[in-house]
């Protein structure tokens, strides 16, 4: 599959994300979802959205948390990462022992703990606790 293929894939997805959530918050806005990103334009979320503009991991890890979405739905690739569990702080270890997370879930625990950003830690949570509950 091409880059471009996959970004308008990821726009289609997103784009329905968005209208879910307009569903529950009518009043949001591109606008106000790049105000809350702190975007320098408005002109980022619509071409997020409309698959014309590349979203970076980071913030569609952003985007999905604002909009209260799983990003690894939108970018399944992401699930694909397994870091070395010598770089599992406290809070996985946390985490383990409330949930019994082992295996292949760990990778989602890892993969937060080692980027940057609080949007992509509660994302994963809310990965782990959805993955939990089924």
């Amino acid at each position: 599959m091409t880059k471009e293929e996959i970004r308008k894939i990821e726009g289609e997805k997103l784009s329905r994300l968005y209208r879910e959530r307009k569903v529950i918050e009518p009043h949001i806005t591109h606008q106000k979802i790049a105000d809350h990103l702190e975007l320098k334009s408005v002109s980022q979320v619509t071409q997020w959205l409309s698959g014309r503009s590349p979203i970076s991991d980071r913030n569609l890890f952003r985007l999905a948390d604002r909009l209260d979405f799983n990003a690894f739905d939108v970018r399944e690739r992401l699930s694909d990462y397994n870091l070395p569990s010598s770089q599992l702080p406290a809070i996985a270890l946390q985490l383990q022992n409330k949930h019994g997370i082992e295996g292949g879930s760990q990778r989602f625990v890892d993969l937060a703990l080692a980027t940057v950003g609080e949007e992509m830690v509660r994302a994963v949570i809310r990965r782990l606790e959805d993955r939990l509950e089924s």
